[in-house]
């Protein structure tokens, strides 16, 4: 526990009374202040020496020999003797104790009167001193100051006997420190991991806590923020989103939809991992707030190495992800199911191929949108020349709700695993025709399209027209490199994603930019038309 002025009290009831303070709820602030060290003085503003959490032990300040308002005059020896503090003296001597955080004021004597004293003369002593120290004692009430009567009281054994208890105190907080540590550590090597990590720290502070991972999803979240309501949950997020996106290690604090706590990063400046966000913890004194910031740290440090081992898996998987798509490309559906069973069993057949992309969304956040979408059934997520790429059951397929307002979507036909290269076809054309109109998801049609492109393809003079109309692009690629009219093609297959696209024909995005920009000036058209899109689409499959 924090030993505070009503612990004091209670330890020093035969010395100490309360004269200003009590139980009463306007109080509780006050009587609960820790209480960190005891010092004696008798200046008349000792506020410069204090340090906060400090109790003050006086007799009464010693005025100067020219002060002639003390209330005292020398004695024949010549010792100034100590005088009560009045008026307007008292009120600024309380208050600048206040200013500096000052606990308590007791007023007594250095050395004892004589022991105990019947009731009568006890009453009797503490009239006369309420009566010594009224100005002190109304301006303690008034300012919300704790004031004690120390009338048997020795300092010096006070002051050893109190040191004790501080000690006493420290050592019970530095054991839970130690104890909370081990069982942070104990809880990392659960099978909980840091799940367990997460719900033992929202233990020991009290408070609920949130880890989030590199790309701002809460990945772990302890009973307690269970609380915490879904907009509150997104303005987390939110402010997770932010500290990463700045890339610095460091913590911030948050005030955000009724939310007060504080986000501080995981992992190392030149890699951040995650987040772990802590609700506000309302510490009793510094000691324990100290002590609570160290417990933090280790299970900063635990969490970071677990997301550091996730994101290696991550890694791998993807890895694993991207060779299995290979193999059913290629027709090697056996080989496939194989591979995928050491991580991540392939769905039943028949499987739909759904192709996504954004202009505001990296592939990770377009992967793990279709990955939370589809969670808890079996599904394969890769990314195929900057297109992620989902394969799911037919019947598991669930990409009608609200993903996101900026995710588009193709969604192929059910297919058998060895027409896999087919439905890939299919999810892309769908994207294609998502990305140029309105639907965010579409699915793939293709009684319509392949009528469209045979009738096309069937036009007598078709392939000419196309040629004379792409002519000026032939012109220009002739003994070049950048390949122009392909550059055209497969960012128009793309539907004029630049990520997708350079990933295709493995240039930068900056090159690819270039290349569409000369292609539009050379046939003196304005590609950002999707009306030109389509048409010069259509060309080209003429003349493929």
């Amino acid at each position: 526990m924090t030993l505070c002025i009503s612990d004091v009290i209670s330890h020093f009831a035969r010395q100490l009374q309360p004269i200003v303070g009590s139980a009463a709820p306007e109080w509780q602030q006050a009587m609960h202040g820790p209480v960190r060290w005891t010092t004696y003085t008798n200046l008349i503003d000792p506020a410069p020496y204090l340090r906060e959490g400090e109790l003050v032990f006086t007799t009464g300040p010693i005025p100067d020999a020219t002060d002639d308002d003390s209330g005292e005059s020398a004695a024949a020896d010549g010792i100034r003797r100590s005088a009560t503090l009045q008026g307007a003296q008292a009120r600024e001597y309380v208050r600048r104790l206040r200013e500096v955080g000052a606990v308590g004021i007791v007023v007594g004597p250095v050395h004892p009167d004589g022991g105990d004293t019947s009731s009568g003369e006890h009453d009797q002593a503490r009239r006369l001193f309420e009566g010594q120290w009224h100005d002190l004692i109304d301006a303690c009430a008034a300012q919300g100051m704790p004031l004690l009567w120390g009338r048997n009281t020795v300092f010096i054994e006070f002051a050893r006997e109190l040191g004790a208890l501080i000690r006493a105190d420290e050592h019970r907080t530095d054991a839970w420190l130690t104890d909370a540590q081990q069982r942070i550590t104990d809880a990392a090597l659960t099978d909980g991991g840091p799940a367990a990590v997460v719900e033992q720290l929202a233990e020991e502070l009290g408070s609920w806590v949130v880890c989030f991972d590199d790309m701002a999803r809460a990945r772990y979240r302890s009973a307690r923020a269970d609380d915490l309501t879904g907009a509150q949950l997104e303005a987390l997020q939110s402010a997770a989103a932010r500290v990463l996106g700045s890339g610095l290690r460091g913590a911030m604090r948050l005030d955000v939809s009724d939310v007060q706590g504080e986000l501080q990063t995981l992992g190392p400046s030149h890699g951040l991992v995650g987040v772990v966000a802590v609700g506000t913890v309302d510490w009793a004194d510094a000691d324990r707030r100290d002590a609570g910031r160290h417990l933090l740290s280790r299970a900063r440090a635990l969490l970071s190495l677990s997301l550091v081992r996730t994101q290696e898996v991550r890694r791998a998987e993807s890895g694993l992800s991207a060779a299995v798509l290979r193999l059913l490309l290629s027709g090697a559906v056996e080989a496939a199911h194989h591979t995928a069973a050491s991580f991540s069993p392939l769905p039943d057949s028949p499987v739909v191929v759904v192709a996504g992309c954004s202009n505001t969304m990296s592939v990770d956040q377009v992967a793990s949108l279709l990955g939370r979408a589809h969670r808890g059934t079996r599904s394969l997520t890769t990314v195929h020349e900057g297109t992620v790429l989902l394969v799911v059951a037919s019947h598991d397929l669930n990409v009608d709700g609200d993903t996101h307002e900026d995710l588009r979507l193709g969604v192929s036909q059910p297919v058998l695993y060895d027409s896999m290269s087919g439905g890939l076809d299919q999810a892309m054309d769908a994207l294609r025709r998502a990305l140029a109109g309105d639907q965010p998801t579409v699915r793939y049609e293709p009684a319509v399209l392949d009528d469209v492109l045979t009738a096309v393809q069937r036009v007598p003079g078709m392939e000419d027209l196309a040629r004379s109309l792409l002519q000026p692009l032939i012109d220009v690629d002739r003994g070049r490199s950048d390949a122009l009219l392909e550059t055209l093609r497969v960012w128009l297959e793309t539907g004029g994603q630049w990520e997708a696209a350079s990933a295709r024909l493995q240039v930068h995005r900056h090159t690819l930019r270039a290349r569409i920009e000369k292609c539009a000036r050379v046939l003196d058209v304005d590609l950002r038309d999707p009306k030109v899109r389509h048409e010069l689409w259509l060309v080209l499959q003429a003349l493929a």
